[in-house]
């Protein structure tokens, strides 16, 4: 009788997104954290979360991700909730 050799081979792996262009993002206080916070534009948000627009808006409809809007009408999202909600 012939002994078969199994190999087991594992792979574990680490994703890091640099975001490099401030862009409108910035430090701010978040009323739903209690805290100060990254906030995020949605094109931010989306490349963070690999979510889609529509799936983020559903999200902060739900009131799962905090934001606030600014007085120019962009839309910041608290990443610290927005990470938590994925």
């Amino acid at each position: 009788m012939r002994l078969r050799r199994r190999t087991e081979i594992s792979v574990q792996t680490h994703e890091v997104l640099v975001m490099r262009k401030p862009g409108r993002e910035a430090l701010a206080w978040c009323a739903g954290c209690g805290e100060q916070t990254r906030m995020l534009t949605l094109d931010k948000a989306m490349a963070l979360t690999a979510a889609s627009s529509r799936e983020i808006h559903r999200r902060l409809e739900a009131g799962e991700v905090h934001f606030t809007e600014t007085t120019d009408g962009f839309v910041l999202m608290c990443m610290n909730s927005l990470l938590k909600s994925n």
